[in-house]
């Protein structure tokens, strides 16, 4: 996270909860219109996966694959930073 909003983060802490609260459906509503469909890079990967899948290409992974996966990098992202 940039130095801007680490000191942005740090503003908006310090406001009553009814502020933050307001600022957070604000950032909410604004991300809404995002529709990541209409992105063409998006699309063009989903598209890619898809005949992937399709066509016997893709590598699958069971549920118990990917949350071991996801363990392993969330304990690296945290040992990274020094957290336990």
């Amino acid at each position: 996270m940039s130095e801007t909003a680490l000191k942005l983060l740090e503003q908006i802490r310090a406001l009553p909860a009814e502020d933050q609260d307001l600022i957070a459906e604000e950032l909410a509503d604004e991300s809404d219109d995002y529709d990541p469909l209409e992105d063409p890079e998006f699309r063009a990967e989903l598209d890619r996966r898809i005949e992937a899948v399709g066509n016997g290409t893709a590598v699958l992974l069971t549920w118990e694959e990917a949350q071991e996966r996801i363990d392993a990098e969330l304990a690296r992202r945290r040992a990274a930073r020094g957290e336990s």
